[in-house]
């Protein structure tokens, strides 16, 4: 039996802490009710915090900085979900008209959630690891709709499977529409000029980067480059056909989103420059082959290139180098002259600081460069600091090559201030330079400072 004589147990008055939620505007009266029932009893509390809870907005709402304020977030265009920061919204304030019930939505459970950009960005992301598989689009029929436009992108083309991608694409004309880049310099002896020009007119709508095979560009691809109305580069470097230059200006001079052109190692054939018109946005020009001091005197080079390169060019001698430096030379950002060029001589690029002072890349061989190159004859100093900010120092390895540049050179260079932005230096070890010399310890040292580097190659 209880003992009824002890006395009775006095609970300690408990105060119950309810999370205030701001879902409300500041100074609203239903705030101010709340205030005033926290002093009432544990029942009290009860319903009222029942009632607070039922009348506020769901999880699916969406919140906004104010009544005043509407905040509108980012509309995806898949998916036509809107983008909001939440969290930002929800210590502002809900908005009322904002506000979706749970019953609306229950005709569309079966409707994916997730958003569309979303899995398309997933996508990307395994498609430049490398590790997205043609097997995903069997998931379902959305994910085959948004990794289609991937695959097809920038294909993976070689010998074993160009002629069925040729006629994947011949018979589906829609597939098309998604490559955006075809890369050809793989298509060795197994293409052939009707094959490339029917990809190519296929592919012409959206194609913004070619590159051309070594075989089978002739006549058919050179004129099916008319279809490409938005392509940005056209790389011919490895084409070894003899190509008709007056037939490729033709093709190219309406494309007016041209900006890279590189012109094959192969001979040329013109005979009218007066005819040739080139693309109105070119800025990366590269010249190879079959080019002659002719060519240089006789075209009338756009001021839009800002970088020029010369690759393997025996027509071209020491004067029409320096003619077409002297005509566009002040505009040129990027400058590369790559070995062989057998028809410059020991000194002729000694000059290029003073024909192009507006470089910040730089490529020369020292086959090409007396011992002054460094020299204040020059490398002088200008009326603005020169912007010069990479070198690369190349060399054949020839007899002789080795002793034909001195880090000293560059090192007074850099102490008296001619080259005051240069911060990376790539240079071969051909050169004989001795890494533990200091001059070259004195370059290394300031290029350190600059957050920059010299870099020697083996």
């Amino acid at each position: 039996m209880a003992n009824k004589r002890r006395p009775k147990k006095t609970r300690a008055p408990y105060r119950r802490y309810v999370y205030k939620s701001n879902n409300y505007l500041a100074g609203s009266d239903e705030d101010e009710e709340f205030e005033d029932e926290t002093e009432q009893s544990e029942t009290t509390l009860h319903t009222t915090n029942n009632a607070r809870f039922k009348r506020a907005i769901n999880v699916q709402s969406i919140y906004v900085l104010s009544d005043q304020i509407r905040y509108q977030g980012k509309m995806w265009p898949w998916s036509k979900f809107e983008k909001v920061d939440i969290l930002q919204c929800a210590l502002q304030g809900h908005n009322p008209s904002y506000a979706h019930n749970g019953p609306e939505d229950e005709p569309t459970q079966g409707v994916m959630k997730f958003p569309a950009e979303i899995f398309v960005h997933i996508f990307e992301i395994l498609d430049a690891w490398g590790k997205l598989k043609p097997k995903y689009m069997r998931v379902c029929k959305l994910f085959y709709l948004l990794i289609l436009p991937i695959l097809y992108r920038q294909p993976q083309l070689k010998a074993t499977n160009f002629f069925n991608f040729v006629e994947a694409i011949s018979s589906n004309k829609s597939l098309g529409q998604y490559i955006h880049a075809l890369d050809l310099s793989y298509i060795i002896q197994s293409g052939k000029n009707a094959f490339v020009s029917k990809l190519m007119k296929r592919a012409g709508k959206n194609l913004e980067i070619l590159v051309a095979p070594q075989t089978s560009f002739g006549l058919g691809p050179l004129i099916a480059l008319k279809n490409c109305s938005n392509l940005k580069v056209l790389d011919l470097r490895l084409v070894s056909e003899t190509l008709n230059l007056e037939e490729l200006f033709k093709s190219i001079r309406n494309l007016t989103e041209l900006t890279q052109l590189s012109f094959p190692r192969s001979s040329v054939e013109i005979h009218d420059y007066q005819s040739i018109n080139w693309p109105p946005k070119l800025t990366f020009l590269r010249l190879s082959g079959g080019i002659s001091d002719d060519f240089l005197y006789q075209f009338e080079f756009p001021p839009s290139i800002t970088q020029l390169e010369f690759a393997h060019c025996p027509s071209i001698s020491d004067l029409g180098f320096r003619q077409i430096l002297y005509r566009i030379g002040a505009n040129l950002k990027t400058l590369k002259v790559q070995y062989p060029m057998p028809g410059l001589k020991k000194n002729s690029l000694d000059q290029v600081f003073s024909y192009c002072p507006n470089l910040r890349v730089l490529e020369v061989s020292v086959d090409y460069v007396s011992s002054m190159f460094f020299d204040e004859q020059y490398l002088g100093y200008m009326d603005y600091p020169r912007p010069l900010r990479t070198l690369y120092i190349n060399s054949s390895g020839m007899l002789g090559t080795s002793t034909r540049l001195d880090p000293i050179d560059l090192a007074v260079a850099l102490n008296d201030g001619r080259l005051p932005y240069l911060k990376h230096i790539q240079c071969t070890a051909k050169l004989g330079w001795d890494p533990s010399s200091d001059a070259l310890g004195y370059i290394a040292d300031e290029l350190d400072e600059r957050k920059g580097g010299i870099y020697i190659g083996y």
